[in-house]
């Protein structure tokens, strides 16, 4: 089994940046030095049932601010023609 470590790809950036000829081999080396020499730090990879969880609330979270969106748009063009709105809809989603 191969193990994988995962690192802070700011810090590798500004490593790699460093070199003077910069190639896909030379990148590989340089990464390779970093894992040798240990001057890296480390990244916690969130559980995929997290990144799941998190995407679902971000597209719920997109769909009830479209949905808020739409509502206020419809009143006003309904204001615009003298007609108002009733209560709207509850927020409690």
């Amino acid at each position: 089994m191969v193990a994988v470590r995962m690192m802070k790809t700011r810090q590798v950036k500004s490593v790699l940046k460093a070199m003077p000829i910069k190639t896909d081999q030379r990148d590989a080396e340089g990464i390779a030095r970093l894992l040798q020499t240990g001057w890296y730090r480390p990244v916690h990879c969130k559980s995929v049932s997290s990144q799941e969880m998190r995407v679902l609330l971000t597209a719920r979270k997109s769909l009830q601010q479209a949905v808020i969106n739409l509502e206020l748009s419809t009143r006003g063009v309904l204001r615009y023609f003298g007609l108002k709105g009733g209560q709207g809809l509850q927020r409690g989603i």
